[in-house]
C-alpha cells in the first residue's frame, strides 16, 4: 500500500486523439499522492484494484486542472503547461455539487496552493499542513527550476 492520497475521488478517463475526446468505459479513481521526498503524483487508478494506470510526477506551476468549458458534462482537463499535453477525465461522484471544489482541490494541491476556503472533509483527502516538509521541498524545487530557466 502506497502513501495516503492528498486528494481522491471517483473519475473516469477520456481518450484524446488530438481532435476528439471519447470516454474510456472503465470506472476509476483520480488521486494525488505525495512520496517520501515530497514529490506529488497525479494518478488515475482502476476503481477495483486501486492500482495506478496513469501516473505523472507534477512540479508546482507546471500544470493546471480545470473544467472543460466546451462541455456541459462533468469533463475536466489536466494540462501540462510547458508541453501542452492534455489529459481528460470525467467526474463519476454521485454528488455533482462537489465538482468545482474537487477541481479546485486538485489544481491547488498540484501547484502547492493553500486554500483555507476548501472544506477538509473529503473522503480520502488529507490536507497538507502549512510549512510541511513536502511543501518546503516543492518550493525549493520550484525555485531551482525558475533559477535554471533564467540562467
Amino acid at each position: 500500500m502506497g502513501p495516503k492520497p492528498l486528494v481522491e475521488f471517483k473519475a473516469g478517463k477520456m481518450n484524446y486523439d488530438g481532435r476528439m475526446v471519447t470516454p474510456d468505459r472503465r470506472k476509476g479513481l483520480l488521486r494525488i499522492v505525495q512520496d517520501a521526498s515530497g514529490m506529488k503524483q497525479f494518478q488515475w487508478c482502476d476503481a477495483d484494484t486501486k492500482n495506478p494506470i496513469d501516473s505523472f510526477y507534477i512540479f508546482p506551476d507546471e500544470s493546471k486542472f480545470a473544467k472543460v468549458k466546451q462541455s456541459k458534462d462533468r469533463v475536466y482537463i489536466l494540462e501540462m503547461i510547458a508541453t501542452q499535453q492534455r489529459y481528460f477525465y470525467w467526474i463519476q461522484e454521485e454528488e455533482t455539487d462537489k465538482d468545482a471544489e474537487n477541481c479546485k482541490r486538485v489544481h491547488n494541491c498540484l501547484n502547492g496552493i493553500e486554500d483555507p476556503t476548501l472544506s477538509k472533509a473529503t473522503p480520502g483527502a488529507t490536507p497538507s499542513a502549512p510549512g510541511a516538509a513536502g511543501d518546503n521541498q516543492n518550493q525549493q524545487m520550484n525555485q531551482f527550476f525558475q533559477n535554471l530557466m533564467t540562467e
